[in-house]
């Protein structure tokens, strides 16, 4: 969290590293909570990343899909999510709820 205050793009940088090392074991609940829910969950919902990460959205599927079709979903990604509203993201925001209506584990935010 202190990395993205100072330098976002570094923090995504490392959110990314992260994520790519971890690979499809963001497929368990488990995994997904620890890095999405606990470990990156302050920098979905900080407003100096989330332009940046939304921008780095708009052509790193795979990030996206790293982040919305996780086996963990919670306030991180919705705040993530509806920032596209803040933002003026609207092409985003339905390429990310496709990518959520995709996920079996995704219900709905509250």
């Amino acid at each position: 969290s202190e990395t993205g205050e100072k330098d976002p793009e570094a923090a995504i940088d490392m959110m990314k590293l992260l994520l790519d090392t971890v690979g499809d074991k963001l497929q368990e609940r488990e995994v997904a909570y620890q890095f999405l829910g606990w470990d990156m969950d302050g920098l979905l919902r900080d407003p100096a990343v989330q332009r940046p990460l939304l921008q780095r959205l708009k052509w790193d599927d795979t990030l996206a899909r790293q982040i919305f079709r996780s086996a963990y979903m919670d306030t991180g990604q919705q705040m993530l999510y509806e920032a596209c509203d803040f933002y003026g993201e609207p092409e985003l925001k339905g390429k990310i709820l496709a990518l959520l209506e995709a996920n079996p584990l995704f219900e709905d935010f509250a």
